[in-house]
C-alpha cells in the first residue's frame, strides 16, 4: 500500500468534516436485479510489470470472474433455502434422509425430490453443467493454463492448479478440485497472478448452513505490503500458539490488487477471508486473502470517518489515519487466522451438527475475540496499537448494523463484544461516543468473554449459543451513537 495513500491528511479525503457530521451511511438494501460482480481499479505499474504471458493469463482470468456472477445467479434466492432445496422442504425431513443419504448434506450438491417422492443429491456440476459449457469456462481456464507454463516467467504451479480446475469442471471428481486447492496452499511464494475460483463458504445457506456457492476472484501481488502482513502473521501466530500450547498449520497472507471478484465474495461484501472451506485442507494450512482495493475503499469511505464519529477522541489523539489502518489491517489477518484454530484444538463433533443455525456467528465471533485478546499479548506490538485494534472492533460492529441483514452474521458477532463489555461495566457511550477508563480492565472483560465463547464453539450445542446471544445482543446501543446520547447508568435488557 502506498504511503501517501495511507497517511493522507487532505482536507478533500474522506477524513476532511468527518467529525463536524454524523456518520451514517445509507443501509444497503438489495435491490431484485443488484449485480454479485464488483471491479476495481488496480496501480497501473502493477499492470506494466506483467510479461506479455502474464498480462494475456490475467485477462483471460478476470473474464472467467466475470463469468461467475451467472452460476451464482443460479444459485441465489430470497428463500433461506436459496435453491439448494424444494421449496416447502422441512428441516427435520432433511436431517432424517441424510442419516441413511449424507449426500444430501454435502456442500457440493443440491437436494431435490425424486420421482418416488424421496429426496435425492444431485451434483452441483451438473445441475449448473449448462451453464459452465455456455460460458466456456473449461476451454478459458486451459488457455490460460498453456500460456502460464510459457516464456520466461512461468509459472508451471498455476498451470497445474488452472489445469486441475479445469479437469474439475469438465470430470465433477471432488478430488480435481481439491487437488487444485493444495497445489495453491503448497506454494512456497506467493504467484504474481491471484485468481481464487470454484465453490466455497455457506453463508448463502440460511437454512441448514451446509451448501458451498460459487466466487471466484483476479488480481495482481502487493509485494511489499503482502511481505508486511506475513511478517505480522508470523509473530501473531506464534503468540497463538503459546497461548493454546498448540501448532497450527501453515498459514499464508496475500494482499492483492484485486481487480473483479464476482458470486458470493461481493455479495457478503468480503474485505477478506479466509481459503479454504475443506478441513482436510485446512489440515495442510490457510491462504488469507485481503483485497486490499476494497479495504481501502471500505477504511477511507466508511470505517475511518465512522472511527473520528464514535470512538472518543480523547482515546485516540495523535494516531494517524497511517496507524489507524495498520492496526485495522492487521486486526483482520489476525481474525481470518482464527479459522485455521479448529484444525489445532479437539472439539465435541462436527460445528455444523452442534451449533447448527448459530454455527456461522459464533465461529465469526470467536475469531474476533481471539484475535482482540492475542494481539494484545504479542511481542514487537505496542500497547496503543492493540487498544486502536478493539477500538475498529467496535466500529465494524456497527457497520454492521448498518448493513443488516446481508451481513446478519457478523452483525449478531460483532453486537455481542460491546454489549458484553458494557453489561461488564468498562466500555459506555458518552454523548454518542464510545469511550473506557481502564484499557486493561477492557481486556481483561474481553478474555472472560473470549473464555465464554470459546467454550460454546468448541463444546457447545446451538441451545447454548442461542442463551448466550439472548444475554448478550442488544443492537438499541447502536442508537445512542447515532442520537448524540449517553448510555443509561443501569443497563437495560433488550
Amino acid at each position: 500500500m502506498a504511503k501517501e495513500r495511507i497517511e493522507s491528511d487532505d482536507k478533500d479525503s474522506v477524513v476532511g468534516g468527518g467529525r463536524s457530521r454524523r456518520f451514517l451511511p445509507a443501509r444497503p438494501e438489495r435491490g431484485r436485479f443488484e449485480r454479485a460482480i464488483k471491479d476495481f481499479d488496480i496501480p497501473q505499474e502493477a499492470l506494466e510489470r506483467l510479461s506479455k504471458e502474464e498480462a494475456r493469463v490475467f485477462g483471460l482470468l478476470t473474464s472467467v470472474v466475470s463469468r461467475v456472477e451467472s452460476l451464482f445467479a443460479l444459485q441465489e434466492s430470497p428463500d433461506e433455502r436459496a435453491k439448494f432445496y424444494p421449496h416447502g422442504i422441512r428441516r427435520e425431513e432433511v436431517e432424517k434422509q441424510a442419516e441413511s443419504k449424507p449426500e444430501l448434506l454435502s456442500p457440493y450438491t443440491v437436494v431435490e425430490i425424486a420421482p418416488d417422492g424421496e429426496l435425492r443429491a444431485r451434483s452441483m456440476l451438473d445441475e449448473y453443467r449448462p451453464e459452465i459449457q455456455k460460458r466456456q469456462l473449461v476451454r478459458t481456464l486451459r488457455e490460460a493454463a498453456n500460456i502460464a507454463g510459457r516464456g520466461k516467467r512461468k509459472d508451471e504451479k498455476l498451470r497445474d492448479y488452472l489445469k486441475a480446475k479445469a479437469r474439475w469442471l469438465e470430470t465433477g471428481d471432488l478430488e480435481d478440485f481439491k487437488a487444485s486447492d493444495r497445489i495453491w496452499l503448497q506454494r512456497d511464494t506467493q504467484p504474481t497472478i491471484g485468481f481464487v475460483f470454484g465453490l466455497y463458504d455457506s453463508y448463502l445457506d440460511k437454512f441448514l448452513g451446509r451448501k458451498f456457492s460459487w466466487w471466484a476472484s483476479a488480481g495482481l501481488l502487493d509485494r511489499e505490503a503482502t511481505r508486511n502482513a506475513q511478517w505480522f502473521l508470523d509473530v501473531y501466530t506464534k503468540a497463538l500458539e503459546g497461548k493454546h500450547n498448540i501448532t497450527l498449520p501453515n498459514q499464508k497472507v496475500r494482499v492483492d490488487h484485486t481487480r473483479l471478484y464476482a458470486g458470493l465474495a461481493p455479495r457478503m461484501d468480503w474485505s477478506a477471508v479466509s481459503m479454504f472451506c475443506e478441513a482436510e485442507l485446512r489440515k495442510i494450512g490457510s491462504l488469507h486473502v485481503i483485497f486490499e482495493p476494497k479495504y481501502l475503499e471500505k477504511f477511507f469511505h466508511e470505517k475511518l470517518p465512522a472511527f473520528r464519529e464514535f470512538i472518543d477522541q480523547n482515546k485516540v489523539r495523535g494516531m494517524t489515519d497511517g496507524f489507524i489502518l495498520t492496526a485495522g489491517l492487521r486486526l483482520y489477518i489476525a481474525h481470518e487466522s482464527g479459522h485455521s484454530i479448529t484444525e489445532a484444538i479437539p472439539m465435541d463433533a462436527d460445528l455444523e451438527s452442534r451449533l447448527q443455525d448459530e454455527k456461522d456467528w459464533i465461529e465469526e465471533e470467536f475469531c474476533e475475540l481471539s484475535a482482540l485478546t492475542t494481539y494484545r499479548e504479542i511481542p514487537y506490538v505496542s500497547r496503543s496499537e492493540s487498544e486502536l485494534a478493539m477500538a475498529m472492533s467496535l466500529i465494524d460492529g456497527y457497520q454492521d448494523y448498518v448493513r443488516r441483514p446481508r451481513r446478519e452474521v457478523y452483525y449478531k458477532a460483532y453486537t455481542h463484544v460491546p454489549t458484553y463489555l458494557i453489561r461488564n461495566g468498562v466500555l459506555r457511550i458518552e454523548d454518542g461516543a464510545f469511550t473506557w477508563d481502564d484499557t486493561q480492565e477492557v481486556f481483561d472483560s474481553l478474555q472472560e468473554q473470549y473464555k465464554e465463547v470459546e467454550n460454546i464453539f468448541l463444546y457447545g450445542k446451538s441451545r447454548d449459543a442461542q442463551a448466550y446471544h439472548l444475554r448478550n445482543f442488544n443492537p438499541e446501543i447502536y442508537n445512542y451513537l447515532l442520537t448524540k446520547q449517553s448510555y443509561p447508568d443501569t443497563f437495560i435488557e433488550s
